[in-house]
């Protein structure tokens, strides 16, 4: 099998296990591979929330944010603020038009009365405590910022804010617990559980009428991306500060919970608000924060201008306004995807514009969530996407297979980004994406690897029987060409050293080396210098071949000419053979063109890269015809045709041994710029006593072979047909006969 064919099937493989990799990846529950799974896809999730944020970049129309911020805080004193500035903030906003408040900080202490410090110091053994006592007393009661606080949250519909933990005591008093239409729709729902919490203290929680956690937990990075609207609390079930203030915010009395049975045990599906809302939850009550971009999108107000009337009555009026900090030295900065210290607060007035933005489901619109048939379409786009690639890109070039893996990630982003911004679905996408990257990364790498071994297999067979320049043709497209069998038109040249065996007799076994090495150099060289392919060296007998193992159109061209500088070579040849006190002597060339198979044969032990055919045997043929008619070179008639660079004579028509049917034989004279007028006068009468020769006319024949040969003696061909026509009458011709000669002998 080819390397080419070899990487195609393991990038086939290779690749399919890649996918088989992705679908168990997405599939297994081992806790390390899911960490990182969800570490993966919150990094999307996060990109997703910088490019494509939630909002218009417009103050939210609904939602304000009272800021105690550092302004505040130099202004008004230090936090915590008496209780008496506390009620006098929710009354100045409800005043001013403010629907719902609601406060992200808990009041767990009771505020100390002054009146009161002051009675428990006096001695009361003093003649005057009892007079003083009852003054105190009575001053404490307009001194009592807790009253005062209780007496505005009754008035408003204001939502104290409570938090939920673990590991400490419980302090303070929860208000009321999820209004649920159905209690049972809790039953067995593995909601967010913690067994204590800090919240406010018993008169507070009684005055007023709402409350809501604000536990914010981050995911394992440190970052906010899930909000819990729901957790449970010895065996109840509360709300979250900002699913309470959209509920009074909504008028709405009671919330449902709409689950479904996912193994025999019931997991939340969705959060309604009948008839205005439907907040779709995960299986622990939670959604994800849809992040507006920092800055713009919520009205920021001083909390101070709001105490001292400085605030334009109509950023507050109809809102829901959400009274936090964004003071450094409060501790409320939270880390988000959209900004590293978000106020807490902001956090709560996104998913609050969230569920007013999204939620309604008389707009026709879906709060952003993760639908749970996500899963099933990444196993779908694994198996089908990865199975496609799979089986097309083993099949291109690094060009391609990048340009197809881009494609098909941008594809996938698209996606992905189109049914975040117009759905507002989050569909997973990391585990598609590791595929396709891993698929690229695999066959570039393969790619590499049999590019790589092609080469080093491609220097090791043809380094010594191709030219360097094509070895470097051949490393650049390795696509062009295999190893395995072909069969094309082709040319070979066979060239043998005439009397070669009288020669070697007379030499010693260094001379016959030095004898063949310069000779077998110099004609290589010749080969190399011609594009041609050396197939072997069997004695003093050289055979080379044009048209592998790349293609050659002008094969032909390159071996006659090849075959004519062989000729002027060996005469170049011939001062260094005498400088080295080595003889001297003729080589026979034979060219023949015709259909071949050509490939890497041999047996398991040793291979050959070399061609094999009738066309190449004819080559051989052709070699040994050129001794018994006195040519240098000779070439079969198919590798005559289109040559119009050369001048040819041919040289006869005949039947060798092994072969049936009549073949012409030609020799290539010279080069046309090379033609001399005695040269072209020889070649017309030769073509003139061959034309007799052939027409039956042998007397005419006979004379004009005999001129040439006197004129040129040692031309053989001239004394072959002498010869011949000596030694037959042209009586005796059969009726059939056609000039073909018959060979007997190879």
């Amino acid at each position: 099998m080819s390397i080419p064919r070899r990487r195609k099937l393991i990038g086939i493989i290779g690749g399919l296990i890649i996918v088989a990799f992705c679908t168990i990846w997405l599939q297994v529950d081992d806790p390390l591979v899911r960490s990182i799974r969800d570490r993966l896809e919150t990094i999307a999730y996060d990109l997703r929330l910088e490019l494509i944020p939630f909002g218009d970049c417009t103050p939210h129309p609904h939602v304000v944010i009272i800021d105690i911020d550092e302004h505040s805080l130099s202004r008004e004193g230090r936090w915590p603020w008496p209780r008496e500035k506390i009620a006098a903030l929710l009354q100045q906003l409800h005043q001013q038009g403010v629907v719902v408040t609601s406060i992200d900080a808990v009041f767990s202490e009771p505020e100390l009365n002054p009146a009161l410090v002051v009675r428990d110091k006096l001695d009361p053994g003093s003649p005057v405590t009892p007079v003083l006592v009852s003054e105190l007393e009575r001053m404490a009661t307009s001194l009592d910022g807790d009253l005062k606080l209780s007496s505005i949250l009754g008035e408003h519909d204001i939502v104290l804010g409570h938090l939920f933990r673990d590991g400490i005591a419980a302090k303070g008093k929860l208000g009321q617990s999820l209004m649920l239409q159905a209690p049972e729709q809790a039953d067995g729902l593995e909601l967010a559980e913690l067994e204590s919490y800090t919240a406010n203290i018993p008169r507070l929680t009684e005055a007023a009428a709402f409350a809501g956690f604000f536990n914010v937990a981050p995911d394992p990075d440190g970052q906010i991306r899930r909000y819990n609207l729901v957790m449970r609390n010895q065996g109840k079930v509360y709300p979250s500060l900002a699913l309470e203030a959209v509920r009074v915010y909504l008028l709405v009395d009671k919330i449902a919970l709409e689950s479904e049975m996912i193994d025999e045990t019931p997991v939340i599906e969705r959060i309604l608000l009948p008839g205005t809302l439907a907040i779709p939850t995960d299986e622990q009550g939670r959604v994800l924060v849809p992040y507006r971009s920092p800055g713009e999108n919520y009205n920021y107000i001083s909390a101070t201008d709001v105490l001292n009337g400085e605030v334009d009555s109509a950023l507050l009026q109809n809102r829901i306004a959400l009274i936090g900090s964004s003071a450094k030295g409060l501790f409320d900065l939270r880390s988000t995807p959209v900004h590293p210290f978000l106020p807490g607060v902001e956090v709560h007035a996104n998913v609050i514009a969230g569920m007013l933005d999204y939620g309604d489901i008389n707009k026709g619109l879906s709060y952003p969530y993760a639908p749970k048939w996500s899963e099933g379409v990444n196993f779908s786009i694994i198996v089908v996407l990865g199975i496609v690639l799979s089986v097309a890109l083993p099949y291109l070039s690094v060009i391609w297979i990048f340009a197809v893996s881009l494609l098909s990630v941008s594809a996938l982003a698209w996606f992905n980004f189109w049914v975040w911004s117009e759905q507002h679905l989050l569909v997973a996408v990391t585990t598609p994406l590791m595929m396709i990257a891993l698929l690229m990364v695999f066959n570039l790498f393969l790619g590499f690897v049999t590019e790589t071994l092609g080469r080093h297999r491609l220097k090791d067979m043809f380094g010594q029987y191709v030219p360097q320049s094509l070895v470097e043709r051949m490393d650049r497209s390795l696509e062009d060409f295999g190893f395995e069998g072909d069969r094309r038109e082709m040319t070979v040249l066979f060239a043998d050293l005439c009397s070669f065996t009288n020669i070697s007799e007379t030499l010693t076994p260094q001379q016959l080396t030095r004898l063949l090495n310069i000779y077998l150099t110099a004609m290589t060289e010749i080969i190399f210098n011609w594009q041609g392919t050396v197939d072997k060296y069997v004695g003093d007998m050289v055979m080379a071949f044009w048209g592998a193992p790349l293609k050659d159109d002008d094969h032909a061209y390159h071996a006659i000419e090849t075959a004519l500088a062989m000729q002027e070579g060996l005469r170049a040849l011939k001062p260094k053979l005498e400088t080295e006190g080595l003889p001297s002597f003729d080589v026979g060339i034979g060219v023949n063109t015709g259909v071949m198979n050509v490939g890497n044969m041999g047996s398991s032990y040793r291979k050959a890269y070399t061609v094999l055919g009738d066309a190449v045997n004819l080559g051989s043929r052709i070699e040994a015809l050129t001794r018994y008619y006195g040519t240098s070179v000779m070439v079969g008639e198919d590798s005559r045709k289109g040559q119009g660079g050369f001048l040819f004579r041919q040289i006869d028509r005949v039947r060798v041994k092994g072969k049936l049917e009549a073949v012409m034989l030609y020799e290539p004279v010279c080069r046309p710029p090379e033609a001399t007028p005695g040269i072209l006068e020889e070649l017309q009468r030769y073509e003139k006593a061959l034309e007799c020769y052939f027409s039956r006319d042998w007397t005419t024949a006979k004379a004009l072979f005999k001129a040439l040969a006197s004129d040129k003696p040692d031309e053989k061909i001239y004394q072959v047909y002498l010869d011949r026509m000596s030694k037959t009458s042209v009586d005796d011709l059969p009726e059939e006969w056609d000039g073909v000669f018959v060979h007997t002998s190879k």
